[in-house]
C-alpha cells in the first residue's frame, strides 16, 4: 500500500513541479526579454557580426543561461509543486483516510523530500559543473545581447595582486587574455617594472599572467628570474574588476583556490559557503511550507499557498542580506552569511512541522 501510495504522490509532484517550472521559466524569460527589448538594435548588429540573426541571438543566449535560470528558480519550483501535490490529496479528501488508518503526515510528505533530495542534488551539480564550464561563453553571449561585444577594456583603474602590489595597465583584452601596457609597483613601492604584454595561461591548481620586464637595466641588483612577471605576482582573472561579478558562477574548487590565495576576501569566503549551502534551501522551505497546506483545510489551502509565497520572498531577502553581509565581514562572519539563515528557518520550520503532525 505505502509503496502504491509513494508512487501516486511521486507521479502528481513529478506533474506539479514540470508545470510549475514550465511557468516560472517561462515568467522569467518574458519579463527579461522585456526589459532587453532596449538592446534589439545593438544586439541585431552584434549578432550579425558573427552570422547570426536576432532570434538565433537570443535563443542561444537562453539555451546557455536556462541551467543557471533552472538552479535559481529550482528551490522555489519544488516547493510549489510539493504544495501543489497536498493541496490535490486535501482537495480530492485522500490525506484524511491515510491520517485515520495511521500514516504521519512525515510518511505521507516522505516521497516528496526524497524527490527534493534528488532533484537538489541535481541542481547542485549543474551549479557546480555545466555553469563554471560555459562561463566564458555565458559572459560573451551576454554582451552581444547589450551589443557591447568589445572585449577589450580600458577603464580597469588600479587593481592589486595577493602581495599588495598595484598593477596599473592600459588595456584588458577579456577575449585573449592580454594586459598590455603593464605597470607593477612592488609593496614596498621602491620598485617600479614595466611590461609590454602580459598573457594568461591556464595551469593547475590555477592559472598565471606570464611576461617579460621591459625595463631590468633599471634595477641592476635584480636577477634575471625576478624579470618575469610570474615570478613577482600571483594577479588572477578575478582580480580584475569586471570578473569579480563571475564569482558567483565559480565552482567551489575555483573558490577554494582563490580563497586559499586570498584568505582575507570575504565574499570569496561567503560564496564557498554558500555553494555548500545551496542544496539545503530546497528542504528549508519544505519544512516551513508544507504544514501550511497540511493544517488547512481545503477552503484555506491558496491561503496556505500564498503564506508560502510570502515565506519564499522572506527566505530570499533574508539570504541575500546574509550573504551581503557575510561578504563585507565587518558585521559577520562569511560561516554565518551563507548558514544562519538555513539554520534560523530550519529551526522554525521543524517546530512548525511537527506541531503540524499533532
Amino acid at each position: 500500500m505505502l509503496k502504491t501510495l509513494d508512487r501516486y504522490v511521486f507521479r502528481i509532484f513529478g506533474v506539479a513541479v514540470g508545470s510549475t517550472i514550465v511557468f516560472m521559466v517561462g515568467l522569467y524569460l518574458i519579463v527579461h526579454f522585456l526589459t532587453h527589448i532596449r538592446y534589439i538594435a545593438k544586439a541585431r548588429e552584434s549578432f550579425g557580426a558573427v552570422g547570426q540573426n536576432l532570434a538565433q541571438g537570443f535563443f542561444r543566449y537562453y539555451v546557455l543561461h536556462l541551467p543557471e535560470i533552472m538552479v535559481l528558480l529550482g528551490p522555489y519550483a519544488l516547493l510549489f509543486g510539493a504544495m501543489y501535490t497536498l493541496h490535490h490529496l486535501n482537495r480530492n479528501n485522500e490525506l484524511v483516510p491515510m491520517y485515520v488508518v495511521g500514516v504521519s503526515r512525515l510518511r505521507v510528505t516522505a516521497p516528496l523530500f526524497v524527490a527534493t533530495a534528488v532533484a537538489a542534488l541535481g541542481l547542485a551539480a549543474v551549479k557546480e559543473q555545466y555553469i563554471p564550464r560555459h562561463l566564458e561563453e555565458m559572459d560573451l553571449v551576454a554582451r552581444r545581447l547589450r551589443g557591447s561585444e568589445n572585449p577589450i577594456d580600458d577603464r580597469m583603474g588600479l587593481i592589486r595582486d595577493s602581495f599588495d602590489n598595484v598593477v596599473i595597465f592600459r588595456t584588458w583584452n577579456r577575449e585573449t587574455k592580454e594586459l598590455r601596457d603593464v605597470h607593477l609597483q612592488t609593496k614596498q613601492g621602491s620598485t617600479n617594472l614595466n611590461f609590454d604584454l602580459l598573457t594568461w595561461h591556464e595551469g593547475k591548481p590555477r592559472g598565471q599572467f606570464r611576461g617579460v620586464c621591459t625595463n631590468p637595466d633599471d634595477h641592476p641588483s635584480r636577477s634575471p628570474a625576478t624579470t618575469r612577471f610570474e615570478a613577482i605576482s600571483d594577479l588572477q582573472l578575478l582580480d580584475l574588476l569586471p570578473e569579480r561579478r563571475r564569482i558567483r558562477r565559480m565552482s567551489f574548487n575555483e573558490l577554494r583556490l582563490q580563497h586559499d590565495r586570498r584568505q582575507d576576501d570575504h565574499r570569496i569566503a561567503t560564496e564557498m559557503h554558500a555553494h555548500v549551502a545551496y542544496p539545503f534551501t530546497c528542504f528549508v522551505l519544505l519544512l516551513i511550507g508544507l504544514p501550511f497546506v497540511m493544517r488547512g483545510s481545503r477552503r484555506n489551502v491558496f491561503a496556505g499557498l500564498s503564506a508560502c509565497l510570502i515565506l519564499s520572498l522572506a527566505y530570499f531577502a533574508t539570504t541575500q542580506i546574509f550573504v551581503r553581509l557575510g561578504g563585507q565581514g565587518d558585521i559577520i562572519s562569511p560561516l554565518l552569511g551563507a548558514w544562519l539563515p538555513i539554520a534560523v528557518f530550519t529551526s522554525i520550520g521543524i517546530i512548525v512541522f511537527e506541531s503540524s503532525d499533532r
